[in-house]
């Protein structure tokens, strides 16, 4: 949706942001030139509206496009887990709880109420974060990927999530 207003679509392409489509997605790994690593969250929407700023919580939702993508064009998954990350926000996870999960289920929109430093949704609190990366997943180059070989590839991908959050 972001990307559709004008003005704040430019400032996200310049923060290095790409929308989360396949062809962007196929166009930056497989580039000629210039091959990109791609970050995917897949906690998604869900994530932004149920995080607590008071309990660490990681989601990685059952949408299995990624996991695909990645045996079609035979690419490893990092699995990565942000300590700290939901403390950057305080979350007001409460308000207005069933209007935000109509609207997520509805009109697949995420809408979280935060606030920050002062109160402002711009200033994140001073806080410190910890990324920590797994061991890589790696998936032999699949051109039509069943369904067995997708859930197994995204079982060892949330047990090496799972490991590093534990």
């Amino acid at each position: 949706v972001l990307f559709y207003i004008p003005v704040l679509r430019e400032i996200i392409l310049m923060m290095g942001c790409r929308e989360a489509t396949r062809s962007t997605i196929v166009k930056l790994a497989l580039h000629k030139t210039s091959p990109c690593s791609v970050a995917i969250l897949p906690g998604g929407m869900y994530e932004q509206i149920c995080t607590r700023h008071d309990e660490e919580r990681h989601y990685v939702q059952k949408r299995l496009g990624f996991v695909k993508l990645a045996l079609e064009l035979g690419l490893p998954m990092l699995p990565m887990v942000g300590f700290g990350e939901n403390q950057l926000f305080t979350t007001h996870y409460k308000f207005g709880n069933n209007f935000r999960h109509w609207l997520l289920s509805t009109l697949s929109m995420g809408a979280p109420f935060i606030t920050g430093r002062f109160g402002c949704t711009l200033i994140p609190h001073p806080t410190q974060v910890t990324h920590v990366y797994g061991k890589a997943v790696k998936v032999a180059k699949t051109e039509n990927p069943t369904e067995k070989q997708i859930e197994e590839a995204y079982g060892r991908y949330v047990a090496e999530v799972t490991r590093l959050f534990n």
